[in-house]
């Protein structure tokens, strides 16, 4: 990755923890590419199924407030109820535990943002068009949200 980032103008690494979004936002590297009173795309993939659910909404929600309007949310997460996948990913994966997720978490998450065609779907369906769910199984469920203006005002920071 250090080969990446020394190549690749206006792109840095900031070392910080994902689950203190002030920090993340105060980081002089962060800082140094990433303007907050302009729209951003905050990337959530992969992140919060390692949170509880309180903790997940809270940085969801912490991550959108401190975007403008006009920027974006992308969020993924593990879901499913395939209790075998379950249980076999459980067992496998111990660097840190993880809960399932379903697509109500993922509602109320952005709850006041606009969320875009098709909705929250399988990541392997968005990609398509498609939307929906797959019958049964693990999945990745995704979602791309963007921050509407409130009463017209693009610079309204929704604070």
């Amino acid at each position: 990755m250090g080969a990446l980032l020394a190549k690749t103008p206006g792109v840095h690494a900031a070392q910080s923890d994902l689950s203190e979004p002030d920090k993340v936002r105060a980081h002089p590297k962060a800082r140094a590419v990433i303007d907050w009173d302009k729209p951003v795309c905050v990337i959530l993939a992969a992140v919060l199924h390692f949170y509880d659910p309180d903790e997940a909404r809270r940085l969801t929600a912490a991550y959108a407030g401190m975007s403008c309007a006009g920027s974006w949310l992308a969020v993924s997460v593990f879901s499913g109820r395939d209790e075998e996948l379950e249980t076999r990913s459980r067992s496998t994966y111990t660097a840190a535990p993880f809960w399932v997720r379903e697509m109500a978490d993922m509602t109320s998450w952005l709850d006041g943002l606009d969320v875009v065609p098709p909705g929250i779907c399988e990541a392997r369906r968005q990609m398509s068009g498609i939307g929906g769910l797959p019958r049964r199984g693990g999945r990745a469920l995704c979602a791309l949200a963007r921050k509407p203006a409130r009463d017209g005002h693009q610079e309204d920071r929704g604070r």
